[in-house]
């Protein structure tokens, strides 16, 4: 064989297979003639073509010799014979010489070559140069074109220059720029052939490397690969032994099968196989379930994905499992989670804080799209504070969070991100929730339910969703450029949470910056539908069934609201004794202030035939309002007052109410020494016949209509109202008076007698 492998011609590797389009240099199939015993294989005529000349082959030499070994030696050759053209066996000496046709002739006559059992075959052109090499042949294989090369099973290492044909003999004949195929082909006639390596070994970008079924790669050697898609084998075919090591120096597709049948799915432990496959490449999941014991981890600065083919693509957390998250996503750049399930169990001996999907350090342009988490102990997916600096680029699209014993999807210190089209259902405290220091996030389209979980075991006792509930969207201070636009958060009954609201804020409000909460639809919530921060436009928004209020403005620890503008929203069905806008107080100790508030052409009414919402809009005693207007609201249907001051009075000259639409009764005062006018209306019904000489302040340039209902007399100058050089306005029914508030008195416009 030695002598064989020597052999060059014009440079050639003395390995190569020539063949001619449509023609196969030899088929090999199996024949029974009763002279000889079973297995025996017919070498049929066949077309020996000289490619480098580009005629036939003729006057070759065809030699045929036990497998794997030189058939051009004496002592290796097997007994060879031809069936001739009237049906005769004959035994033949070798060689076995073609014709000018490149056809196998006896005696001068075309010929059928027979020999038992498998074979090495060796073709020589009449000057002796090997052309043909075929090491083994009993698993038929057929030679088509293009350059293929055998490697000898039998070698003990096939990283080391062998006796017979190792793969780093291929790799020395053929070199690393000329294309070429290695063909690792089943023939030890057992139930798998294994290729061993002992030598690391480095196969470059050149050749295409097919595996047949049953072949095992495998030994203590590094086997490198320039790229996994040099590898042609079937998705769910084992390749790799358990002790070898694969490597490539670019990522592209693998399969975790490659390392290990999935024996059991659901219930085999693949997470050595999973491992192996996300170190190598870009994961493809089979569609069905793969059972892990340990976190999968993707680390890698490289592009990388792991993506199944739907939600038929299953990771499932063994009761056995143990670590922080199924997935580990940590140092990455460029990476996509997508079309696959993971699904944990609701209790169980693994932590209590394992997340579906967990990020770490160093996450840039990460992808997570059409997951589906369900069942984890912790968040859904949780993308965490790196140890040093921000995550960038992060995009949460069209998953599925189901059951979750914490929070469905939760960002913090992330620069550029993007949570839409995500369905939520089922969290033991926040649906969506956008910790400290995001800026630049969008939070779109989602649809986000039921954020209550009261079966998970949390800690080992007690229910964890049944006691503390959760917002549906919430975030924290330090955001900025937020846009939450065009979510659904329905279904938060738990007592004293919002819809889209403030978790643990424990700063000044003016800390975000640029929020936009618009297009959102929130139905059913246990306290506020949206809270307000500063910097924000709330607009567009629709909330029903609050049970206190539809928007609220308030900080917990007080401090400072401004640049704040509410616009344009649908507030309805509020339950209790409930506000559809409210300015409170906080909830513990310190002052708040709100400046620069606009709260304009919102709708507070209610759909069930009787209106239940006691206020359109209220604000607490203490707070410090400063440049608040309310202007063009509608709150016909509210059942008490449209809008109301704790202990305050309305007429604060820092709160302008102009035209807003309250109900009938609420453009009505009773006459007295000193009157206050409702603040909801600017055409004011004045009843009863007692002499009015004191208006209360109002703001600003507030110009009102007051129309009389009795005879009675308006002081001029007595107080605060200064009426024109007539004196006294003695009216009488129906009469009307129009005043303007210029910051000191009330200053007569006009009047009219009827």
């Amino acid at each position: 064989m030695e002598a064989i492998i020597n052999q060059r011609n014009k440079g050639k590797p003395m390995m190569k297979k020539y063949f001619k389009t449509l023609l196969y240099l030899v088929i090999f199939i199996f024949l029974a003639q009763p002279v000889f015993a079973l297995n025996i294989v017919e070498l049929s005529p066949g077309y020996y073509p000289q490619t480098a000349a580009g005629r036939p082959l003729a006057t070759a030499d065809i030699y045929v010799g036990t497998p794997d070994l030189d058939p051009t030696v004496v002592a290796n050759q097997k007994t060879l014979s031809v069936q001739q053209e009237d049906g005769t066996v004959v035994a033949v000496a070798q060689p076995i010489h073609t014709n000018a046709g490149g056809v196998p002739t006896y005696l001068g006559s075309p010929v059928t070559l027979l020999v038992e059992g498998d074979y090495s075959l060796a073709v020589l052109d009449s000057s002796g140069v090997q052309i043909y090499y075929v090491p083994s042949t009993v698993y038929e294989q057929y030679l088509v074109a293009g350059n293929y090369y055998y490697p000898d099973y039998l070698e003990a290492d096939q990283g080391v220059v062998g006796g017979g044909e190792t793969v780093t003999d291929i790799l020395a004949d053929v070199g690393a720029t000329e294309k070429a195929t290695m063909y690792f082909s089943h023939n030890s006639e057992g139930n798998t052939t294994t290729y061993t390596f002992t030598t690391n070994t480095a196969i470059s970008a050149n050749y295409s490397i097919i595996i047949e079924e049953g072949v095992i790669l495998n030994g203590v050697g590094t086997l490198t690969f320039d790229s996994p898609d040099q590898i042609i084998a079937r998705p769910n075919q084992q390749v790799f032994g358990a002790s070898i090591t694969v490597a490539s120096v670019d990522e592209s597709t693998t399969h975790p099968e490659w390392w290990g049948e999935n024996t059991t799915p659901g219930t085999t432990d693949m997470i050595t196989e999973l491992q192996a496959a996300a170190d190598l490449g870009n994961v493809i999941l089979q569609n069905y379930s793969y059972a892990v014991s340990l976190p999968l981890t993707i680390d890698t600065a490289n592009n990388r994905s792991l993506m199944g083919m739907g939600w038929g693509s299953k990771i499932i957390a063994l009761a056995s499992f143990a670590g922080d998250e199924i997935i580990k996503v940590d140092d990455v750049t460029g990476i996509i989670l997508k079309d696959f399930m993971i699904e944990g169990i609701s209790a169980g001996a693994y932590a209590d804080y394992t997340s579906g999907i967990r990020t770490y350090d160093n996450i840039d342009d990460l992808l997570i799209e059409r997951v589906k988490v369900i069942n984890s102990r912790f968040d859904g997916i949780r993308i965490q504070t790196p140890s040093v600096g921000l995550n960038y680029r992060v995009k949460i699209k069209d998953c599925h969070i189901e059951d979750t014993g914490w929070i469905g999807i939760t960002i913090y210190d992330t620069s550029i991100a993007e949570i839409s089209g995500n369905y939520v259902s089922e969290t033991g405290y926040d649906g969506i929730f956008i910790g400290e220091d995001v800026t630049d996030c969008k939070v779109s389209k989602n649809h986000v339910t039921k954020a209550v979980a009261p079966t998970y075991i949390y800690n080992g006792a007690g229910g964890l969703g049944g006691v503390e509930g959760g917002f549906l969207i919430s975030y924290q201070p330090d955001a900025v450029n937020l846009t939450i636009t065009d979510n659904t958060v329905i279904d938060n009954t738990t007592a004293g949470y919002d819809g889209i609201g403030i978790q643990n804020e424990d700063a000044d409000g003016t800390l975000t910056e640029n929020i936009v909460i618009s297009g959102n639809t929130v139905t059913n919530t246990g306290l506020f539908g949206i809270d307000c921060l500063s910097n924000m436009a709330v607009t567009g928004n629709t909330v029903n069934g609050a049970v206190t209020a539809g928007i609220v403005v308030t900080l917990d620890t007080g401090g400072t609201i401004q640049n704040l503008s509410v616009t344009g929203n649908i507030i309805k069905n509020i339950t209790g004794t409930a506000y559809g806008i409210i300015l409170s107080i906080p909830s513990t100790s310190g002052d708040l202030i709100v400046k620069s508030a606009t709260f304009t052409g919102n709708t507070v009414f209610d759909d069930q035939g009787v209106p239940t919402t006691d206020y359109g809009l209220g604000y607490d005693q203490g707070i410090d309002l400063e440049d608040v207007l309310v202007i063009g609201n509608n709150f016909a249907e509210v059942t008490t007052t449209s809008i109301y001051a704790y202990g305050v009075s309305a007429n604060d000259d820092e709160v302008k109410c102009i035209n807003n639409h309250g109900r009938a009764d609420q453009g009505t005062v009773a006459s007295g020494a000193s009157i206050t006018l409702p603040v909801d209306s600017d055409f004011i019904v004045v009843t009863g016949n007692t002499n009015i000489g004191d208006i209360t302040a109002s703001w600003q340039s507030r110009i009102v209509t007051l129309y009389f209902n009795e005879a009675l007399t308006v002081a001029d100058a007595s107080t605060n109202i200064l009426l024109a050089a007539s004196g006294n306005f003695v009216v009488g029914a129906s009469d009307r008076l129009m005043l303007i508030w210029n910051g000191t008195n009330w200053l007569e416009v006009s009047r009219t007698v009827n």
